[in-house]
């Protein structure tokens, strides 16, 4: 990964501050790796050994893995999928599926511009799930609020593929 880093979005695990409090993005010019190595409890940790598919949103990307599901960079409309909308993560963290989600096969993002609403989108085994914000019904969903960790779109579960837009969603069957 390389470029800005404002909000984490490299996964690198650093922000790409200047130091100086300016609140400058000094980015990374040059490719880099991002960091995929979990914590599971102090005895144990889990360690990602491949990537199959990766997208990026508005300061943020999500990734599938041999481990599942993984986010980093900005969170402020919950489209981590981590049960919160509080902070920004510079190393990947695993998205919160049902335990029926066994395999993900397609994902998206939204990249949006300044603060638009964002969301998430990733087909799996047990139907399409979507996660974000959700003021005008873009998840599918009959709620209209942000939703923290992904939730099954109703009548979705033939889906092979997904693309998001600022307040709307697309699925191929």
């Amino acid at each position: 990964s390389w470029g800005g880093n404002m909000l984490g979005q490299l996964g690198n695990g650093t922000y790409g501050l200047d130091g100086n409090d300016s609140g400058t993005d000094q980015g990374q010019p040059l490719p880099g790796k991002v960091l995929f190595k979990v914590v599971v409890n102090r005895k144990s940790s889990v360690t990602v050994t491949s990537v199959t598919e990766i997208t990026a949103g508005k300061d943020y990307a999500l990734a599938i893995t041999n481990d599942g599901l993984y986010g980093w960079g900005d969170n402020v409309y919950g489209q981590l999928g981590t049960s919160t909308t509080f902070g920004d993560t510079v190393l990947p963290v695993k998205v919160n599926f049902p335990t029926l989600v066994t395999t993900i096969t397609a994902i998206a993002t939204v990249a949006a511009v300044g603060r638009d609403p964002i969301h998430s989108l990733a087909v799996t085994n047990n139907g399409l799930y979507a996660w974000g914000d959700n003021s005008v019904g873009q998840l599918g969903i009959f709620k209209k609020s942000y939703e923290l960790t992904p939730t099954k779109v109703p009548g979705e579960d033939n889906a092979i593929g997904v693309a998001a837009a600022t307040f709307s969603s697309l699925a191929i069957h």
